[in-house]
């Protein structure tokens, strides 16, 4: 993550005038090297302004920060001790409704405001505060901290929305990004959000750890486990059951066991608390990258500067407008813009600057996306039914070259024995009449064969080991 860190003191440059406020008469159209000129002004005049804002707000961390995520942290204990109890205690559904979600606001706090800013090292270099660093952290929930942190640290925020890149892009067996080759499967894209959704904690274990690359993804889809050495085979098992078989064991034995008798109460609780969890978390982070006004970027995009970059994030993140207590549960990835432009700064820090944020992009006529999350929800829906359907968009066609200056060609006349040949959609030569249609259905039929047989190809490559 050293390459998103901006901790360097901003450099005075002569400040470039807003190309939206300019009044210099008449507008004139601008050639395309002016324009391309015009833009990389407009975007550095953005970066520095928004890195001044940075350097702002990276001053006021402190005593503030450090209080807001201790009380975080002992109202999520006593919720998660009261949750537990009514739980355990209750003999009617209001009771028993109560613990479940007492429980689950506990476990929603531990999971976002706490686990998710923790581990991107927001407290890291804060005095008072070790508890909160990064390296020390244990997360309550199945997934080992270390992958998670190269998995979403680096590979995410280093490289977001790229496909090949990005590894939330192929979250299971989902096609998030149009740049991503469609699979046969890709057809039931709805059905896999369902289910990644209901098991959304269970499911990034295994793409962290890197299980989901080594037995569902071809080589060059991995993005996690980088080859298939017995060591890496090895270690990407390690890294799915070190948190994960203690985390169930705890809910699913442990707790219940203190139940005695009324053991099935408990385990029901605990089943519907992860469920709420999982939905929760999983849409907020949905809403945020997948929608009809966020992009995705080939494996070949690279971001030419820092500017660049900031661009980059304005256009593959997008905001849902919720209210304080929404946000707290989701741990402030409903200000995902600024979370991306700055991954290290603290939440409550990321909070205050947002309207300034937004207001610098109307400045600049930047990329700022953001809508209530009925509105979002419908669009991750919308987007994902689409890239069920929806092929590779191919690249813009060359231009074609001048044509050689000379005398110009006779037209060619053709043998009127061939008359009758002419050219398909597909480029090849079909003949007219009565052998068109037959000429027709055999092609049809080749297709299907061919689609019948790659079908089954994927089918066996995604079922088998690597």
């Amino acid at each position: 993550m050293e390459a998103l860190r901006i901790e360097t003191p901003s450099i005075e440059e002569p400040s470039i005038e807003s190309p939206l406020s300019r009044n210099d008469g008449p507008a004139r159209p601008l050639s395309a090297i002016d324009a391309q000129e015009h833009r990389k002004q407009r975007i550095e005049a953005f970066r520095r302004e928004l890195e001044a804002l940075y350097h702002e707000a990276r001053a006021r961390v402190g005593a503030k920060d450090v209080a807001h995520i201790r009380a975080v942290q002992r109202t999520s204990r006593r919720l998660g001790i009261a949750g537990r109890v009514l739980i355990h205690i209750s003999l009617d559904p209001v009771t028993f409704a109560a613990g479940v979600l007492t429980l689950w606001i506990h476990k929603q706090l531990e999971t976002a405001e706490l686990g998710h800013n923790i581990l991107h090292g927001m407290y890291d270099k804060l005095p008072d505060a070790e508890e909160f660093h990064s390296r020390s952290f244990r997360w309550k929930l199945p997934v080992d901290e270390e992958a998670w942190q190269y998995s979403h640290n680096i590979c995410h925020h280093g490289h977001t929305n790229i496909v090949g890149r990005d590894p939330d892009l192929r979250f299971g067996l989902s096609r998030l990004a149009e740049h991503i080759e469609p699979r046969w499967y890709h057809r039931l894209q709805l059905l896999w959000g369902i289910h990644n959704a209901m098991r959304f904690f269970a499911v990034v274990n295994l793409e962290t750890s890197g299980l989901v690359d080594m037995y569902l993804r071809r080589p060059e889809e991995r993005r996690i486990l980088r080859d298939s050495s017995w060591a890496s085979i090895a270690s990407a098992h390690k890294r799915a059951v070190r948190r994960a078989i203690p985390y169930y064991l705890k809910e699913y034995a442990w707790y219940p066991m203190l139940a005695g008798p009324l053991w099935w109460k408990v385990v029901l609780g605990n089943l519907i608390t992860e469920q709420f969890r999982d939905w929760f978390t999983g849409l907020a982070i949905a809403c945020s990258h997948i929608g009809e006004d966020v992009v995705d970027f080939p494996k070949t995009k690279r971001a030419g500067s820092r500017a660049e970059w900031y661009l980059m994030q304005l256009e593959t993140t997008q905001n849902v407008d919720v209210p304080h207590c929404l946000s707290l549960l989701a741990g402030g990835l409903d200000r995902q813009i600024e979370h991306h432009l700055f991954p290290k700064l603290p939440i409550t820090q990321v909070r205050e600057i947002s309207p300034a944020v937004r207001q610098l992009c109307r400045k600049y006529d930047m990329p700022y996306h953001s809508g209530s999350w009925p509105k979002v929800t419908w669009n991750l829906i919308k987007r994902l039914a689409s890239l069920s359907f929806t092929s590779v968009p191919k690249p813009a066609p060359k231009p074609a070259p001048k044509p050689a200056s000379g005398p110009a060609l006779e037209p060619v006349h053709h043998n009127t024995a061939h008359s009758d040949i002419k050219q398909n959609h597909d480029g090849e030569q079909a003949p007219e009449g009565g052998s068109a249609r037959r000429h027709l259905r055999r092609r049809t039929w080749s297709r299907r064969a061919n689609t019948a047989l790659k079908v089954l190809r994927d089918g066996v490559q995604i079922f088998s080991p690597r």
